[in-house]
């Protein structure tokens, strides 16, 4: 139990990293539950039942650190887990990980970062917004991407977001020009099946 755990653990605690946002946090902290329950599952004699090793992985030092940074903002991370369904596994250890959390703070073990409750928005719904918006900040939110011509092109100017808008619909168009023509298909296959029955 402790190597799978331990394993877990370190991978969780390198993947979160790099986070900044509590949202990133939850995410990593989803894959490492989701890969517990595979353990439990995929194990011939599992001693230990899914909240068990999640509860020693929450225990981990390390893990109470990235928990720890956490605390502050308990009351979000609850109803984050609670109305967001990418965070659906986490909803059957939610008192386990409340628990973890008030733990590290009792503890006062000192936090691995203080995590923001901030969300990015999709690419694409910002992507959106500064197409059709008028607002001046347009060049703030690519940091990638620079405003020419009207139209948003990469830094090599290698493709525009009208064209990849563009290509969208022509699949749409040609997925309905193939689904008219399969029902075409069928019914000429049906009237010469018909004329042959007649004969």
């Amino acid at each position: 139990m402790g190597e799978v755990v331990g394993w877990i653990a370190e991978r969780f605690t390198m993947g979160v990293r790099d986070c900044k946002t509590i949202d990133c946090v939850l995410i990593k902290l989803t894959t490492a539950v989701c890969e517990i329950r595979d353990y439990v599952e995929a194990a011939l004699e599992s001693r230990y039942s899914s909240s068990a090793l999640v509860h020693s992985f929450l225990s981990d030092p390390d893990v109470m650190k990235i928990l720890a940074g956490l605390s502050h903002e308990r009351r979000y991370v609850e109803a984050k887990i609670l109305s967001d369904p990418r965070f659906s596994p986490l909803r059957i250890h939610l008192q386990l990980l409340l628990s973890a959390i008030d733990v590290a703070a009792e503890k006062g073990v000192k936090p691995y970062a203080v995590f923001r409750t901030d969300t990015r928005a999709p690419t694409w719904q910002i992507e959106y917004l500064e197409r059709y918006s008028n607002s001046p900040h347009k060049e703030t939110h690519l940091g990638s991407s620079e405003y020419m011509g009207g139209s948003w092109r990469s830094r090599n100017g290698r493709r525009r977001v009208g064209r990849v808008r563009n290509l969208l619909s022509w699949r749409k168009i040609m997925v309905v020009i193939g689904l008219l023509a399969a029902a075409v298909a069928i019914v000429v296959l049906a009237l010469l099946l018909l004329q042959s029955v007649a004969i």
